[in-house]
């Protein structure tokens, strides 16, 4: 605004405080050019995805015990994703996304073609105070995701928790948005548009589906828990299965200001069966019933180099949740934030997903501070500490306890070529005692995770990746179970047609408790992230093959070798043997 726009996408270099690494990060999401100004226009475009998966072995689960008595999955090993998305004008669209999991059958008789199904339409702008709106019935269209305030109140699009990014701790809510993900619990579906009269945003809502409940034992027909595996596999699982019909509706409001932002909003969830959780004394606050509403207030402050943002969201006029954190922007190097959450024994996370420690955050409070510095051109250090603490039991834990999580993460730009980091991990959590007394003792465990990461770009076709991790886990004091890792990724791209990488690694580690995770490469829009333990070795292969310009297609192959076992798994996920072998298949097509 003060320098005209930017011809160039090296003019970035020219931005003050914006460092090489920071526009290295950003060219992904750059475009230099200029914006069309035509609106409504009838230009349709759009993909269409598939993606083929299996695993070669065949478990338990899919194996029939004799002759009389069916295997326990009722459909085949292949898992399948076909995905479409079209843009009608440049702001009318339309997609669908169909899953089939492992384990599931094709054509069941209780869906149309697969096991999940799920559609929008979403139209932006279609008059001048309507932004956008999502349509649909419970049916199959109409899915949705919305994220607002911070994450206590009403939150349903992904998250990534606690990281090495100073930035997490303050939520951007994106509101609603149209959902194509193939997960099966964390969407609505129905309809819900955003209105716009100036600075304020009104998003009214609603919600009608069915969702999965694990049976109650009772007389009354409730449900225990509400299931979000989305796996229909076994008859107990298909038992389960769109047993509950869930309705969620509401409303957002939404001040926006240079200098701050104000979120107000309701959100009323009903069940058509109770949840009624088991009797253990650590489910005495759980949420029990067919009825959930909640109210949230989520402002946020900006100042020259200090923002401020929390909320607080109340439950069933009762239950009550905080949180409250600032970032402090202390120079061009250096960044500080810190936030504190505090939430009551009753509060229930059913529609949100705030930042907490467990994945059950009732009755969780703590104080979370990070730091990000330069203090040269080429080194960064990241890092961060998390005290929390429980004010009633848990799994494992049968009294009020308190843990602690430290981070620090140290990167260094060898030279334009090449980059590493090192990385160390360390957490002390409270457990029960292995002593038998008539109150519950707690012990201590703690787990230390130490990696060492190596990267290069050796030219324009040729690339290297090295990592070491080193972790080691005690509990009450016993002896440490220790663990290793190690792998050796090249990558090669000949042009934009033909990319492959490689990946080697060996692993030696004791005990599950100890076990260490590693992100994998993997095919376009897939993300994974395996927990190794025991010892072996894994290769993993992937390619990409662009045909022409419009279409790509993906291959990914993996293959795992166990050293100290010679089966795999347990349960019905069993394997025989000790090797494993994933096959992944994907074709994309834009037109």
């Amino acid at each position: 605004y003060q320098n005209q726009p930017l011809q160039t996408i090296y003019e970035l270099q020219a931005v003050e405080d914006l460092d090489m690494s920071t526009i290295k990060n950003m060219l992904p999401f750059v475009y230099v050019g200029s914006a069309s100004t035509k609106k409504n226009r009838f230009n349709p475009k759009g993909q269409v995805l598939t993606r083929m998966q299996s695993v070669v072995q065949t478990s338990e689960g899919y194996l029939a015990p004799n002759d009389s008595v069916a295997a326990a999955y009722n459909g085949s090993k292949e898992k399948v994703l076909l995905r479409g998305v079209v843009e009608v004008t440049n702001n009318l669209s339309t997609g669908f996304t169909l899953e089939k999991d492992a384990g599931e059958m094709y054509f069941p008789n209780y869906a149309l073609i697969s096991d999940f199904e799920s559609a929008f339409i979403e139209w932006q702008k279609p008059i001048k105070a309507i932004n956008k709106i999502i349509v649909g019935d419970y049916i199959i269209v109409g899915d949705y995701k919305a994220s607002f305030g911070q994450g206590l109140g009403m939150w349903s699009d992904m998250t990534f928790g606690k990281t090495s990014e100073t930035a997490q701790l303050r939520r951007r809510p994106k509101g609603i948005g149209k959902y194509s993900s193939a997960n099966e619990s964390s969407y609505l579906r129905g309809v819900a548009t955003e209105l716009v009269f100036g600075p304020v945003y009104i998003t009214p809502f609603y919600s009608l589906k069915q969702v999965d409940g694990s049976s109650s034992d009772n007389e009354l027909g409730d449900i225990s828990a509400m299931q979000t595996t989305g796996y229909h596999r076994t008859n107990t699982e298909l038992s389960n299965r769109h047993n509950t019909t869930e309705q969620i509706w509401g409303n957002r409001i939404e001040y926006r200001h240079h200098l701050m932002h104000l979120d107000v909003g309701y959100a009323n969830l009903f069940l058509s069966r109770a949840i009624q959780p088991s009797t253990h004394q650590r489910n005495l606050y759980r949420f029990r019933g067919d009825e959930l509403e909640t109210l949230w207030l989520a402002p946020t402050f900006f100042f020259h180099k200090i923002s401020l943002f929390g909320e607080v969201a109340m439950q069933n006029d009762q239950h009550m949740a905080y949180y409250q954190g600032l970032t402090y922007y202390a120079g061009s190097d250096v960044v500080i934030s810190m936030a504190y959450r505090n939430y009551a024994n009753g509060y229930s996370a059913i529609l949100s997903n705030p930042l907490a420690e467990s994945s059950i955050p009732n009755g969780e409070s703590g104080v979370f501070a990070s730091l990000t510095f330069k203090p040269t051109s080429k080194i960064e250090v990241k890092a961060n500490v998390d005290f929390f603490d429980y004010s009633w039991m848990r799994y494992e834990v049968y009294a009020p306890s308190k843990g602690v999580e430290w981070f620090c993460q140290v990167n260094y730009q060898l030279s334009y070529a090449s980059k590493t980091y090192v990385r160390y991990q360390y957490s002390n959590k409270q457990i029960n005692s292995s002593e038998e007394t008539v109150t519950y003792e707690l012990g201590e465990q703690q787990k230390e995770v130490f990696r060492l990461n190596y990267a290069i770009k050796v030219n324009d076709k040729w690339s290297l990746q090295s990592e070491l991790d080193f972790s080691a886990y005690s509990r009450l004091n016993q002896k440490a179970q220790h663990g290793f890792l190690a792998f050796q990724d090249v990558v090669f791209k000949a042009n934009d047609v033909f990319t492959f990488s490689l990946r080697y690694l060996t692993f030696d580690i004791e005990d599950y408790n100890s076990r260490i995770y590693a992100y994998e490469p993997d095919v376009l829009y897939a993300f994974t992230v395996p927990a190794y333990t025991g010892e072996g070795t894994r290769y993993v292969l992937n390619t990409k093959i662009a045909v022409s310009r419009n279409f790509s297609v993906w291959f990914k192959a993996s293959h795992s070798i166990y050293n100290d076992r010679n089966q795999i798994s347990s349960g019905y996920q069993l394997t025989l043997g000790n090797q494993i072998t994933d096959a992944k298949v994907q074709v994309l097509y834009r037109f």
